[in-house]
């Protein structure tokens, strides 16, 4: 039903000449098709819409490093609005990129390489102000996760080490998150592949209170149950 409602309002984009709102919905449908599980559709309808969003770049902008980047001739306004409508697209670029990179990692067999390569050209479009550490956060820890299949532990637990940095910046020291909970139990999980279960129980811990302060100390909760059989293994081991 999803699909089908998406397909509809992505003909009255088309219709209405709205390269805009034809660029947003292929987009909403390649992530229907990611969450099918559909590799080879998703990537099709995600590369669509970011060509689409590429062309309409205003001529002579640049991503966050100061590459030239625009192509189409410019249409948004000056000052203060120009700005934040050139970072509103370099934001819905990074996002399909990402996804773009989920697709390639979960593809048979993985595209790691070409996923590693998206989610670097997302995190360069990134804006990197506050209200952006959440998503630059959400990219390193893909990449953590590519680098990880990659065996590089290094290079994953220092892309999960500087996502958890801007968490802590974005939601406050101190304050329980369901993304830094998930950060941590990337990098406890990277501890124990390397068998350091003593550092890997310690973060699990930390988790585990953030995850008990946001669903309650029931153990009820999906998440509080992993977290617990993680530790339960870091015993074992």
């Amino acid at each position: 039903e999803a699909e089908a409602l998406l397909r509809e309002a992505l003909q009255l984009w088309r219709d209405s000449g709205d390269e805009g709102g034809a660029a947003a919905t292929l987009h909403e449908l390649g992530v229907v098709h990611l969450r099918r599980a559909e590799w080879e559709s998703a990537t099709a309808l995600l590369k669509q819409s970011l060509a689409m969003k590429r062309e309409r770049r205003p001529c002579g902008t640049t991503n966050r490093i100061g590459n030239c980047i625009g192509k189409a001739a410019a249409s948004s306004g000056g000052g203060g609005v120009g700005t934040a409508r050139h970072h509103s697209r370099f934001r819905e670029e990074a996002a399909t990129l990402h996804q773009l990179a989920v697709a390639a990692m979960s593809s048979k067999p993985p595209r790691l390489a070409e996923a590693d390569a998206l989610l670097r050209e997302a995190l360069a479009l990134e804006d990197q102000g506050p209200f952006a550490l959440g998503a630059r956060a959400a990219t390193l820890q893909q990449l953590a996760r590519v680098a990880e299949r990659c065996g590089d532990a290094h290079a994953a637990r220092a892309h999960l080490e500087e996502a958890l940095a801007m968490q802590t910046r974005a939601y406050g020291e101190g304050v329980a998150h369901v993304n830094k909970a998930a950060t941590l139990s990337q990098l406890a999980s990277l501890a124990l592949q390397s068998g350091d279960t003593e550092h890997a129980s310690q973060v699990l811990g930390e988790a585990l209170e953030m995850r008990r302060q946001i669903y309650g100390h029931g153990g009820g909760h999906v998440e509080v149950a992993l977290n617990l059989a993680k530790l339960g293994e870091c015993e074992r081991a």
